[in-house]
């Protein structure tokens, strides 16, 4: 058995373990969580979304981040999988290897995924997490089926709330 594969299983044992113990109250364990949560709350109200979005916003970056354990998110802050733009306003520091986004703090890559919003004129009407799904995939915010990213918000949405 390799390394990796053994590092893997046992981190997934861990994680089972933990959940297992705390359910899903094993986000407060997680700091980013809470700093993240805030960041979302705050950018939303201050850039005039509803609270619904909140709700929203927290699925799509718990999804896209592996629920905090993604290399993206631990090491660049980068909560939503955002490739570096080339052509839009950003706040972001630079690119990665492979093109995505970094950071310099968590804030800064909500701050991004808003200014996204503006300029993919994302309506701020949007009342359910089908409809918010929807309008990501016509966005062309993401690759998978719809089907697939809407259960994965809806996952997500469960283990947060």
């Amino acid at each position: 058995m390799s390394r990796t594969l053994l590092v893997f299983l046992v981190g997934s044992l861990i994680a089972l373990i933990l959940f297992l113990i705390f359910g899903n109250r094993i986000r407060v364990l997680n700091p980013k969580f809470l700093i993240l949560k805030q960041a979302i709350k705050a950018q939303t109200r201050l850039n005039g979304y509803p609270s619904q979005y909140n709700r929203f916003i927290m699925a799509q970056a718990m999804h896209e981040t592996g629920f905090l354990r993604s290399n993206l998110f631990r090491n660049f802050n980068n909560a939503f999988g955002m490739k570096y733009p080339k052509q839009r306003t950003t706040v972001s520091i630079g690119g990665t290897k492979n093109d995505f986004a970094r950071y310099k703090t968590i804030e800064d890559s909500v701050i991004d995924l808003l200014l996204w919003f503006n300029a993919r004129r994302i309506p701020k009407d949007i009342n359910s997490m089908s409809q918010y799904a929807a309008v990501l995939k016509a966005r062309n915010y993401y690759e998978d089926t719809f089907q697939n990213y809407f259960n994965g918000l809806t996952n997500a949405t469960k283990i947060i709330e």
